[in-house]
């Protein structure tokens, strides 16, 4: 073996675990950003964006210096909380996907593989965008001018974070 240093599991973990969070703050940015009918940016949606990305930067040292069950169940209710007021943020209805939302966290802890919990959550988000655009009665430039486009990869990327977490607390090494 060469002379580096091997990062154990736990340092490894933790930086997936930034890396998959800072995928779930880039969609949900996305998302609020593109689902916004006015796409004109009010104060608040602009600080809560900066505030939930410089999250992750206090999370980043909190993972340097505490290994515990209680952080990762922290980090998964405070998303938990962040992404359903960036869901309200977005000025749009956001009952249907907030529904979806929450089942694709239900599904996320369920003891599978994270793999089938991300293909779940994308035929979810798929067959709720198809429910919507046939009931609608929105034309296809509309339906997509609004943003629809983006819950597929944000319910996905939810679900891979939330997969990732339940996956790090079943896992005692992983803490």
């Amino acid at each position: 073996m060469s002379g580096q240093a091997v990062e154990t599991g736990s340092g490894t973990s933790g930086q997936t675990l930034l890396l998959v969070r800072w995928i779930l703050i880039i969609a949900t940015a996305y998302l609020i950003l593109y689902r916004n009918p006015v796409r004109i940016i009010s104060p608040i949606v602009g600080l809560f964006l900066a505030g939930y990305l410089g999250s992750n930067l206090i999370v980043a040292g909190l993972l340097r210096h505490v290994r515990s069950q209680t952080l990762n169940t922290a980090i998964a209710v405070f998303d938990a909380i962040l992404v359903s007021a960036a869901l309200v943020l977005t000025q749009t209805n956001p009952a249907d996907l907030l529904v979806l939302y929450f089942v694709v966290i239900l599904i996320a802890t369920l003891p599978e593989s994270l793999g089938l919990i991300s293909a779940a959550a994308g035929l979810i988000a798929v067959g709720q965008l198809c429910l919507v655009y046939w009931t609608g009665k929105v034309g296809l430039w509309p339906f997509f001018a609004s943003g629809a486009q983006f819950q597929i990869p944000f319910l996905f990327v939810v679900a891979l974070f939330f997969g990732h977490l339940v996956e790090r607390v079943r896992t005692p090494s992983a803490t």
